[in-house]
Formats: structure tokens, sequence, C-alpha cells
């Protein structure tokens, strides 16, 4: 509040960092790791396009909590609207975590003379190396510590997310082997006593060798989002408020379907051949069962492609194109869709053909189709557009854009 620092009057959306965050959606759940101060704002900006008379408000599975500081829990109030669509919260921390919540907030643990209109939760204890079912994600704690303060991070399939990191032991980080994408902290160029700084960060991600790594929790002491991160290496980028990130367990669900019905079959097969008699009847209910599993799973990878039938990630075309041209699509559709935010100024984006009412039109998320299209939405906060751009590669690496078709929906 009230800083000079350049970065803090920066047009460039990306440079823009509120307390960090997280909203895990995996199929039908949703779950949240910490509610900081600025929990109202960050849901109604992730919400806003997506609730209204024909989509409610969606239920909140639980919300995780890394640590007791403020940065991180000070927004429970705000849980209220979640509580009085679906009821008492599900939350989840270290036991100490839980105790200082019910100080902060005795009036939403009361069981007697409530207050009306408050928050209730369901609190329930993370312990080390004791995974968590939150509906249908299965979380596993990683102890970190923040200084001297212990702090729990998480991991979802592949997908892990580690905020406050100062330390980690090395049997915690056998537990990070084999991710897709990590999301942990990098507060400043400068060393910190209970933060990683950048060296530190990529240090410990070179360690644990996700493919991708993003950084968050960054002070604007950090720099500008353009220029900190043009430094970086090459499976290394800096989070930003509103970043969505693809659930890379998506591409494993039908491996793991087909895996898990084709073991049972087995185990089903080999107890009937020692245990029960009539083999022949067992063995075709079996079979009929595997193939009604089949057909779920082929059902289940048919949605799933048909979903990214029209994107990168499912046009073949595209994916040869761009290896013919000795490109990396890890590294470039990052780039592709930090050049269309970048385009953002204090007056808009000069991609949006239109002119916003309360404030300027600012695009939201990028979708790439193909390896010279794109589609993007943007918003003003009460109006809502997308635009179909055009996209180049530069010889330099440098890109261009060109919107050649837009709309904007009625209010």
């Amino acid at each position: 509040i009230g800083s000079q620092h350049p970065v803090c009057h920066s047009v460039d959306p990306r440079d823009r960092r509120l307390r960090v965050s997280v909203l895990i959606q995996w199929e039908n759940s949703n779950v949240i790791i910490d509610c900081g101060p600025d929990f109202r704002e960050q849901m109604l900006g992730t919400l806003s396009r997506n609730c209204g008379p024909n989509n409610p408000l969606p239920e909140v599975a639980g919300i995780l909590f890394t640590h007791e500081h403020a940065d991180h829990v000070a927004g429970l109030d705000d849980i209220r609207p979640f509580v009085f669509n679906q009821g008492d919260m599900p939350i989840y921390g270290h036991r100490r975590v839980l105790e200082t919540l019910k100080r902060r907030f005795d009036y939403v643990f009361a069981t007697e003379n409530r207050y009306p209109g408050a928050p209730s939760v369901s609190a329930w204890e993370v312990q080390n190396n004791v995974p968590i079912s939150i509906g249908n994600i299965q979380v596993v704690p990683i102890e970190v510590f923040h200084g001297s303060l212990q702090v729990f991070g998480y991991r979802f399939d592949n997908i892990a997310y580690l905020t406050d990191v100062k330390t980690i032991a090395p049997k915690e980080i056998e537990k990070l082997k084999g991710l897709d994408i990590l999301v942990i902290n990098a507060l400043r160029y400068e060393s910190h006593d209970t933060h990683l700084n950048i060296a530190e960060a990529i240090a410990l991600a070179a360690e644990i060798g996700a493919k991708r790594t993003y950084f968050t929790h960054i002070s604007h002491n950090m720099g500008f989002h353009a220029e900190v991160e043009k430094n970086l290496p090459p499976t290394i980028y800096l989070a930003y408020d509103g970043l969505t990130l693809p659930q890379a367990m998506k591409r494993s669900i039908f491996m793991y379907l087909f895996l898990f019905a084709a073991l049972w079959v087995v185990f089903q097969y080999v107890n009937n051949v020692k245990v029960y008699e009539n083999q022949e009847s067992r063995i075709e209910k079996l079979q009929t069962k595997l193939e009604e599993a089949s057909l779920r799973s082929d059902s289940l990878s048919s949605r799933m492609s048909d979903a990214e039938y029209f994107t990168i990630k499912g046009n073949e075309n595209a994916y040869t194109y761009f290896e013919n041209d000795g490109l990396d699509l890890d590294v470039l559709v990052p780039k592709i869709m930090d050049g269309m935010y970048a385009k953002t100024t204090v007056d808009g984006n000069d991609l949006i053909p239109f002119e916003g009412t309360a404030r300027p039109f600012q695009i939201n998320n990028v979708q790439l189709l193909n390896h010279r299209w794109l589609i993007a939405d943007f918003s003003d906060g009460d109006r809502w557009g997308e635009i179909l751009v055009q996209y180049f590669i530069n010889e330099d690496g440098t890109m261009d854009y060109e919107t050649i078709e837009s709309l904007v929906y009625p209010e």
C-alpha cells in the first residue's frame, strides 16, 4: 500500500501480485489451498465467468492450509457464500494450524450461541506421511520448513504445490519425484531468512526435476515479470494472478482405468480358480465386467479426446509442424500466451477492438488451437467477449499477433 516501486505501478497484469492461493479442479471436485486476505477478490475473479442463473456457485470439497501465517488464513471469514450454499466447509491443516484458527476465528468454530451469519467448518488434522482423500482427490502432504516453522505442501497426482519453503528434507524431496508441474515459492533475488530466493528455488527445482516449474509467492522486489522470466531456465516460469495450468493428471486417467480393470480381472480370476468350483460361470461374469469397464474407459477417453480436439494438445498436425521446425511446445506455448498478456496497457489491449465501460477490457484466458490460430476471452468486469487471433513466430523468436474475428456478448 502506497509503494512507489515501479513494479507496483506496472501496466502488465502479471505484475499485480496478490497473496498466494490456488484452486485445484479435478473432475467434479474443487479444492482450495490457503485463503489469505485477498481470497474474496480472487474468488470473484475466478468464478465471475462461471456463476449465474444457469451455473450456480460450485461446491468446494475442502480448503487445505499450508500454515497459520495471516497472509495464508486471514480470508477464512469469506468462505460464507460457499457455506451458505453447501453447509460446513471441510478444512485441513496441521494440528497447530487448526488450533490457531480456533483462537483467531472462535466464532467460526463456536457450537453454542453462534452468530446466525457466521461461516461454519469441519476441521481435519493433516499428518505427514498420511495421504488425505478429499472427494475423489488423493492428496499427499509434503513437509517443508519456513525458517523453523513446519509447513505443509501438497501433491495431487503429478502436480505439487509448495509455498513458504526455506528448507526441505531429502526424504520429502523423494515424494516429489516424477512431477509434471511443480509450483514453489521464490521471493526475490536477495537472500531471505525464511523464504527461498530465486537462486535457491532454481536449484531446488532442478533437484526435484519436474517437467515444468512455476514460481509463486513473488515480491515486487523480484522485478518485472517479463524481464525476470526471460532470464529463467527453459522449463521454469513465473506464475501470476489468474494463471490457469492444464490438468496434467487427465493424460493418465485412461491408463489408470485400464490398468485397474485389468488387475481387477486378473485378481478375481486367480482367486476363483483357487476357491470357486464354478469357474466358467465366474469367468464369464468377469469378462462381462471387463467389457463394461472397457466401454466406460473408451467413453471417457472419447470425451477427453473431444474436449481437446480443437486445442494444440489434440492437433497432431500442429505438433508435427512445430517439431519439424525444432520448436519445443513446453517452452513455446507459455511464451505465446505471455506475449498476448504483455500487450496489455493502461488503455486496454490493442488486440481487443472494443472499449470497456467501467474500465478497459483485459485478456483473461488464452487457448492455442493450432500452429497459427489462438482464441482468447476478455472482460472489463461487466461484459465478456472473445477474439480469434492469428499469430506468427518470427525468426528471431519474437511473436506477432493479428485479430481476425471478435465479439462481445450482450449484457
